[in-house]
């Protein structure tokens, strides 16, 4: 039986019933399940939970202090203070820190890592109910929440990004591109569309602007697929998508005019070139001897598992021999990287740098995610193909795009990595890939769902396909538990711990290592007790963002106004050179009679060389005119969004007025006088 591409009376934009608002509530409670630890004591002490504590202490600080961007986090790296945000994407910490009043946390050392919890929570709720939406487009209720619901408990997902690395950015994103597809999802892109994917493509920008690129091929497929070809031609999609995409870079300029501005002053090749981990070589997908364990083992075996039954479904499936060879070709390769130390030998084939791991890293897990989600997407594939002809070519462009994910995270593709060193510095970790998969392979799993739960009840067909389904959806989430153990922190996140707890020790940037020149480094870090080579962190007393006097007699002292400027007061009578405890960036001017005072970098803190007498120079923190073209642009784009929303419900406004204008004067009752005299000449 066909799934009908569209089903009359259910697309999300009409009025939401009582059903609906049953499902969405199931739905948010199934959210606060999963993330019930970090509801009640904040996110767990793993991954990057700390960086983003730490972030999100100063950033909250600094935005209730009247900074609402802030770019330069003063106290941040013991006191020496960070430019992070110059490139950090914005939107989380910004929702966390709205947060603060409505949650009246008392303050304390875990009150960040709560605060950030809670996001994560709302994170994982939005994503599902972005997913749901989507999914109603094409598919029935049930069929949507159990997709839905499945797509929040995916591995990459789940374990990945919630419990192991606590990947803040990413696990908004994932709210965003279900969004962005249901706006594409259909036949013709009116205006509104055209300016709702532009917001939605902002948010997804300012929550980790490196998966918006990745998704971009992903949106761009999707689109194209489910246009009606007899409405819309080929050639308006892309102008209406890329019409989108220019609103949505436009209405995240705040952050991104900033960021390609500033982003010459951010080394992002010296993560890889010093700390393990961080090269594209250590973050593709393969098995090394020391990720053999118990849990790596028994997941990467249902991996195989559904593999096998994944090739099964897709080869007795009807429909091009083509597609069924691209998803055993792409099984298949995944299959052999399973081995132990074949896709090391892959990389070292294709002369990239060596894989360098350590405790804590393991491409073994992301293996057995990324495998599990694509035998995942193309059995789902097999299950509907055929049944789904109007569904056809999007879920062609789903499964393309889910195979070509997994293909580039796969040792295979290292040659094409090599080939092109500053995307894959640019990208960083190939396995972020896994998150495009992931929204691939929820598509395809919906109808999958909606086939199985469609039919006669007790026909003996479909309880065989629910079955079946039902098995490999509870193998691939079950494997996905045993390869990134997300029970443990759930079960430890009960009890009360610290994730974020302001002291020397743990208050450092580990992303100082990419804006702190190279000859600086290694003094820089001796300051604030860290090593170059790994991410051990020493205890050593934070500093104030005073000054001292390294040259010459006399005394000099700051008086900080706000976070990006201070007052430096000196009397030097012989003229000296000053120290600030503040790391030094270009974008510090020191102001003096209209004209910028001289300023370097000295063991990666500001040097001021003074004038002979007494005097004070004001320093600011200064964005120029990047920062001011920025906010235009975000204001500008935002009234552009504004006018074709407003343009858009005028013009149905009036349409439904002429429509009813019509019909009334169609049904207008005949005069009596009229009809008589029609008898009487009858």
């Amino acid at each position: 039986m066909d799934i009908p591409a569209k089903f009359p009376g259910l697309h999300p934009s009409g009025p939401i019933s009582h059903r609906t608002l049953a499902h969405n509530f199931l739905i948010v409670s199934i959210a606060a399940v999963l993330c019930l630890p970090c509801l009640v004591n904040g996110v767990p002490p793993a991954g990057d939970s700390i960086n983003h504590t730490v972030y999100q202490h100063h950033f909250s600080r600094q935005f209730w202090e009247g900074d609402y961007y802030p770019r330069w986090l003063t106290e941040a790296n013991k006191g020496y203070g960070s430019p992070i945000f110059l490139i950090q994407y914005p939107l989380p910490y910004w929702v966390s820190a709205l947060l603060r009043p409505v949650l009246r946390i008392p303050p304390g050392p875990n009150r960040e890592a709560h605060e950030v919890g809670i996001f994560c929570f709302l994170a994982i709720a939005a994503a599902c109910l972005a997913a749901r939406f989507w999914f109603r487009i094409r598919c029935a209720p049930w069929a949507s929440t159990l997709a839905a619901v499945t797509y929040i408990c995916l591995p990459y997902i789940l374990g990945a990004d919630l419990y192991k690395g606590v990947e803040i950015g990413q696990l908004s994103t994932f709210a965003c591109m279900p969004m962005a597809l249901a706006v594409c999802d259909s036949p013709r892109m009116s205006l509104k569309r055209i300016g709702a994917l532009g917001l939605v493509l902002a948010l997804l920008i300012m929550s980790n602007v490196i998966s918006a690129f990745l998704f971009l091929p992903l949106m761009l497929a999707y689109a194209i697929a489910c246009r009606d070809t007899s409405r819309e031609s080929l050639a308006a999609r892309t102008v209406s998508i890329l019409g989108s995409l220019a609103i949505g870079c436009g209405v995240a300029g705040v952050y991104l005019v900033p960021l390609l501005a500033c982003r010459r002053l951010f080394d992002l090749s010296a993560m890889p070139r010093l700390l393990p981990g961080f090269t594209v070589s250590s973050n593709l997908l393969f098995v090394a001897p020391m990720d053999i364990s118990r849990g790596i083992v028994a997941s990467l075996t249902c991996a195989f598992a559904v593999a096998l039954v994944a090739v099964w479904s897709v080869w007795r499936a009807p429909g091009s021999r083509f597609v069924r060879a691209g998803c055993l070709l792409t099984l298949g390769l995944g299959v052999a990287v399973m081995f132990p130390g074949f896709g090391e030998a892959l990389i070292a084939l294709s002369r990239m740098d060596a894989p360098q791991l350590e405790p804590g890293h393991y491409p073994a897990a992301m293996l057995a995610t990324a495998a599990l989600t694509a035998a995942l997407a193309i059995f789902a594939y097999g299950q509907v193909a055929g049944r789904a002809s109007a569904f056809n070519r999007p879920l062609k462009a789903l499964l393309a795009v889910a195979c070509g994910a997994f293909f580039l995270m796969l040792p295979w593709s290292a040659l094409a990595w090599k080939a092109d060193p500053l995307l894959s510095s640019s990208i960083q970790f190939p396995h972020r890939l896994c998150g495009i998969l992931t929204v691939a392979a929820a598509g395809i799993l919906a109808p999958a769902f909606d086939s199985s739960l469609r039919g006669a009840a007790g026909n003996i067909d479909r309880l065989a396909r629910q079955r079946l389904l039902a098995v490999v959806v509870l193998a691939v989430l079950g494997a996905g538990v045993l390869a990134w153990r997300p029970d443990q922190p759930w079960r430890d996140g009960f009890h009360d711990h610290s994730t974020y707890k302001l002291d020397a020790a743990r208050d450092l940037d580990i992303m100082f290592r990419t804006y702190v020149a190279k000859p600086d480094l290694q003094p820089f870090a001796a300051l604030v007790g860290a090593s170059l080579s790994s991410y051990k962190v020493s205890q050593t007393p934070p500093v104030d963002g005073s000054a001292a006097l390294i040259q010459g007699q006399g005394a000099v002292k700051t008086i900080w106004q706000n976070p990006r400027t201070f007052v430096l007061d000196y009397d030097v009578p012989g003229g000296g050179v000053a120290r600030v405890d503040q790391v030094y960036s270009p974008l510090w001017r020191a102001v003096s009679a209209g004209e910028p005072a001289p300023v370097s970098s000295y063991q990666g803190l500001m040097e001021i060389p003074l004038p002979a007498g007494r005097h004070e120079l004001a320093f600011q923190f200064q964005g120029g005119s990047f920062e001011l073209f920025g906010r235009l642009l975000t204001l500008v784009s935002a009234a552009l969004v504004l006018g074709l929303l407003t343009f858009d419900l005028c013009l149905k406004t009036l349409k439904l007025a002429t429509a009813s204008k019509s019909t009334s004067t169609q049904s207008r009752p005949i005069p009596w006088s009229r009809v008589k005299g029609g008898l009487h000449e009858q």
